[in-house]
């Protein structure tokens, strides 16, 4: 695969006194940089052979999302919910006849869901505790990492910041070079600082737990780069969501940028497999992709129609994903064999997902959730306090042996316990 290489010459800035943020809608602030996507037809599962789909028992006919019309493609790239939440039509109800029942959390069998108890007399238990956003109003936290200070490192899309919060909530956060930069996704890189996407601005940036800002505008214009992770090279790969590229970055800030075969595959999340190679999903394409370091990409379709894979990661037996448009999440193994594991909840939009401390498979419900899936596909789901309006979107495994997670419209950092089972 050809690849383009251009050393980016960094903007580097040092840390501003704090400033209140403007008052910006968060679904705004993520509409303003929507990227469209054009969804392949014939996305069907006769692309995949019936030997490398395997569907997880007590499926129930789970509910496939026929009604999400092709026009929510033209969601936000750091998903506002991917902005889904506004694409899924009131009709959706008007599935095939064959699912007339399974608006309900019954479809998919009583003993493969569970729902954590809500009450403060669960001493030990599993609880959603959730922290406001306080520095920015309007910020529209997004992407969410472990940083190496112990602290949460966050992406502020709606406000242009970098957010670092406490295990005890405190808050502060750091400007990026302006407002409007659309920082999403945000990792730990091998150096010990910490490295994200600017959707808007088109550049990675990497910022010391210090606050030693530096920005690396990528070579292609518009190339709206999302997803990131840290690779086995020591380099870290990102996506770019409308460049159709899958792009390196040196911590010195040299990039090179791979295509993907699959034409407007609107390349969304991206991490490393044990496989030494990388992993992202195709959001407009359907497919799951493996990039390995020398650049050589082979994209595994999704069957039937679970479209819209959006988030990824390493997992027990593969690489797991979450794909909105089929209410499931699948795990991948390096052959390309594909187990569907489906999600309960008719409403269900699953966006994130992580390897949690208890070595579960974690995942956000844009509908208001968060959920834990075992090796066997049992999901364990907290909801969290009218979180369909705050719409839960990253997360990741951090200190006090828990799960955190950002909530895009709720302007919040939130955490769950993961306990021993």
């Amino acid at each position: 695969m050809p690849a383009n290489t251009t050393p980016c010459g960094p903007v580097t800035r040092r840390p501003a006194a704090a400033r209140a943020g403007a008052l910006v809608a968060a679904a705004v602030a993520i509409a303003a940089v929507a990227v469209t996507v054009t969804v392949p037809a014939g996305a069907g599962a006769s692309r995949v052979g019936a030997d490398r789909v395997r569907t997880a028992p007590a499926e129930a006919a789970h509910v496939r999302v026929a009604r999400v019309q092709a026009d929510r493609a033209q969601a936000a790239p750091v998903e506002a919910g991917r902005v889904r939440v506004a694409r899924v039509q009131a009709d959706r109800a008007q599935a095939a006849p064959v699912e007339a029942d399974r608006a309900r959390v019954a479809r998919v069998q009583a003993d493969r869901v569970r729902v954590a108890p809500v009450g403060a007399d669960r001493v030990g238990a599993e609880e959603v505790t959730e922290y406001p956003v306080t520095t920015a109003a309007g910020a529209a936290p997004a992407g969410i990492t472990g940083g190496p200070d112990g602290a949460l490192w966050f992406a502020e899309h709606g406000a242009g910041r970098i957010g670092r919060m406490t295990a005890d909530g405190t808050v502060t956060d750091f400007p990026t070079s302006g407002p409007d930069t659309g920082p999403a996704a945000i990792v730990q890189g091998p150096d010990g600082a910490l490295w994200f996407t600017e959707t808007t601005a088109g550049r990675i940036g990497r910022i010391t737990p210090a606050g030693l800002l530096t920005e690396f505008p990528l070579p292609t214009p518009d190339s709206g780069p999302l997803g990131i992770t840290p690779g086995p090279d020591r380099a870290l790969w990102f996506t770019e969501a409308t460049g159709n590229r899958i792009g390196r970055i040196t911590a010195t800030g040299r990039i090179t940028e791979y295509p993907v075969p699959t034409r407007d595959a609107s390349p969304h999340s991206v991490a490393a497999g044990g496989d030494g190679a990388l992993w992202f999903t195709e959001l407009g394409g359907g497919k799951v992709g493996r990039i390995t370091t020398a650049g050589r990409i082979t994209e595994f379709p999704l069957p039937g129609k679970a479209g819209f894979p959006s988030g990824i990661a390493a997992g027990p037996g593969g690489m797991w994903l979450t794909a909105s448009g089929g209410h499931a999440a699948f795990r991948i193994d390096r052959l390309g064999h594909l187990t569907r594991f489906p999600l309960p909840g008719a409403d269900s939009l699953p966006g994130g997902i992580t390897r949690g401390p208890d070595g579960h498979v974690w995942y956000t419900d844009q509908a208001g959730r968060i959920g834990r899936i075992n090796a066997t596909g049992t999901v364990t789901l907290f909801p969290v306090p009218d979180g369909a309006d705050k719409v839960p979107l990253g997360l990741t495994a951090g200190p006090g042996r828990s799960v955190w997670f950002t909530e895009l419209l709720g302007n919040a950092v939130g955490r769950v316990r993961a306990g021993t089972g």
